[in-house]
């Protein structure tokens, strides 16, 4: 790749470990993480925008740069790439029924969610660029919030 970013073949990822799993099918929406290492908190949301649901979910992980309204990239640490933690995964095509009235198609799936997200804390990340391996993780608090 050539230098400027992660849309121009200069990262390859692997993320592992999920701390989280984020689905939704039709108007339900659920939320599954680990309090810590031997408890699961499960959130279910019923008759919800899943995509409202889902920035509520990503926002509890932000990191203190990225809350600042003006965050500038040079004071991002410089060694850091680009992306340092976040969710994997999918948004179907059928989540637009919620939005637009779109014909049904040939065969649907009843148990593939409209939206599957895994949020990861661990990261593997070759800079092609460079020609260096960054293993990250993410440290972060639980605190109770309320979407």
């Amino acid at each position: 790749g050539t230098p400027g970013g992660w849309f121009d073949g200069q990262y390859s990822l692997i993320g592992y470990t999920p701390f989280a799993i984020f689905q939704s099918k039709e108007k339900v929406a659920s939320f599954e993480f680990a309090i810590d290492p031997s408890r699961l908190n499960k959130e279910v949301y019923q008759n919800s925008d899943p995509l409202a649901v889902l920035q509520n979910c990503l926002n509890r992980f932000r990191t203190p740069l990225s809350r600042r309204r003006r965050y500038a990239r040079e004071e991002r640490m410089d060694s850091l790439p680009l992306l340092y933690g976040g969710a994997v995964g999918f948004i179907s095509y059928d989540l637009i029924r919620q939005y637009e009235p779109v014909p049904p198609t040939r065969q649907e799936n009843p148990t593939l969610p409209d939206i599957y997200m895994a949020f990861v804390n661990c990261f593997v990340l070759f800079d092609h660029l460079k020609q260096i391996f960054h293993i990250l993780t993410s440290i972060f608090l639980f605190y109770s919030y309320k979407i």
